[in-house]
């Protein structure tokens, strides 16, 4: 339990450093890396916790072998794993959702000024036959 919460606690600090040091000298963010970094992160945190976990279930064991370990790992990880694919479907289902709302509302606005337009052309149509 001591190694694991050491092993949480170093992953806080953890950081990537990006191959290319050009937008950071400058000192712009480079929002990817950091994107990049906080992935890696939970990566690790996520298999740090999934082999805990199976040690945790091992250890109810007074027999037991490496490969029940393995087994036990794996389906953990497959555990994990399934989680994961289905926060990040789920993350990007409501950024998609998000899109198709602002591109309706940008439909409506692109109708209502093409509207706006034609009515002005027809004004100036009717205005011009007038005279």
């Amino acid at each position: 339990q001591v190694g694991r919460a050491a092993l949480e606690e170093s992953l806080l600090v953890l950081e990537l450093q990006p191959a290319f040091k050009s937008k950071w000298e400058r000192g712009e963010e480079d929002d990817v890396s950091a994107l990049r970094s906080r992935r890696f992160q939970r990566f690790l945190g996520d298999r740090i916790r999934t082999f805990a976990g199976a040690l945790r279930s091992v250890a109810d064991f007074h027999d037991f072998s490496p490969e029940q370990l393995r087994q036990l790992h794996a389906e953990q990880e497959r555990k994990v794993s399934l989680d994961s694919a289905y926060r990040e479907h789920k993350q990007r289902a409501e950024r998609m959702h998000q899109d198709l709302d602002e591109l309706r509302a940008l439909s409506a606005a692109g109708e209502a000024a093409h509207a706006a337009e034609l009515a002005s052309l027809r004004r100036s149509l009717v205005e011009a036959e007038r005279e």
